[in-house]
């Protein structure tokens, strides 16, 4: 069975979290991963659209630059809740 969109989510924020090691980094991550869950915004739509996405992201108050990553992370993951890294799509 397929994992719940939220599920979804939170395990790629996890995997997200789990490259960083500096508690100031993880704490701007952690509010980039709070507003995405509490808008319901998913995986899929927030990679497929990236720009929509980071600007809704930083106009809920999260860093462009954490926003970035919290992207990035995503698109060149073969698998974004792997963390295998490769150019996703291509």
């Amino acid at each position: 069975m397929e994992a719940d969109r939220k599920d979804k989510l939170e395990g790629y924020d996890n995997k997200n979290l789990q490259q960083v090691k500096s508690d100031r980094w993880r704490e701007a991550l952690q509010i980039a991963n709070r507003f995405a869950l509490g808008q319901y915004l998913e995986l899929n739509p927030i990679l497929q659209h990236p720009k929509v996405a980071a600007d809704l992201i930083v106009k809920g108050g999260a860093k462009t630059g954490i926003i970035i990553q919290f992207i990035a992370f995503g698109l060149l993951s073969t698998d974004p809740l792997d963390g295998a890294h490769g150019v996703r799509g291509f």
